[in-house]
């Protein structure tokens, strides 16, 4: 009977929050099947993105503030048009192929040194890759024509030309080099960065 009722309990649970408590992973959340939204907040323990599969209906996916070393696990979360996986350890892009959906995605704070594996994210609106070892952007974002703001504040780009590559981006409207909570980039102590900007 117990279970039958913590069964049709967590059917009706729509937001699942996990906060600094002492989970060593996620895989308990593939009960929550009707999750929109579920956040993993400052969970060092947390090193792999696994029991997600279940979660047909997740819109919304943060784990930020944990031990992430890559991207993976995601391949049937097809709802998906947020994620955010700042503050982890995250070195490449990559898992994210069949995340048609996607609209955010919040990569600031972790180890990337390249921008690569987004090409098949064609609705993806937000990108924030701010204070991370990124130095060059070159065609890696030319297939995200939906791009509207872009952050990348506080990485290690120190050319006009890096720049350059952005004017491909027809809906683009904010673009950051410098922020006041990331930091700036090589680029921004460069003469007539403010006009080339």
């Amino acid at each position: 009977m117990k279970e039958k009722v913590f069964v049709s309990n967590v059917q009706s649970v729509t937001q699942l929050d996990l906060f600094q408590s002492q989970c060593t992973n996620i895989k308990a959340a593939r009960y929550f099947t009707n999750l929109q939204c579920f956040q993993v907040l400052m969970q060092p323990s947390i090193s792999v993105i696994a029991g997600l599969e279940s979660l047909q209906h997740l819109t919304s996916l943060w784990i930020t503030q944990c031990a992430l070393t890559e991207i993976a696990g995601l391949e049937g979360l097809h709802s998906l048009r947020q994620l955010h996986l700042s503050s982890n350890k995250i070195s490449k892009i990559e898992g994210l192929e069949n995340l048609q959906s996607l609209e955010v995605l919040w990569i600031n704070d972790n180890r990337l040194r390249a921008i690569d594996g987004m090409g098949s994210l064609t609705r993806l609106k937000t990108l924030w890759l701010a204070r991370n070892q990124i130095e060059t952007i070159g065609s890696a974002l030319d297939a995200n024509s939906a791009l509207s703001e872009i952050n990348l504040a506080d990485n290690k780009i120190g050319c006009f030309k890096e720049l350059l590559h952005l004017g491909r981006l027809p809906a683009l409207r904010s673009l950051s080099f410098c922020d006041p909570h990331y930091g700036d980039n090589p680029v921004c102590g460069l003469c007539n960065y403010q006009v080339a900007t």
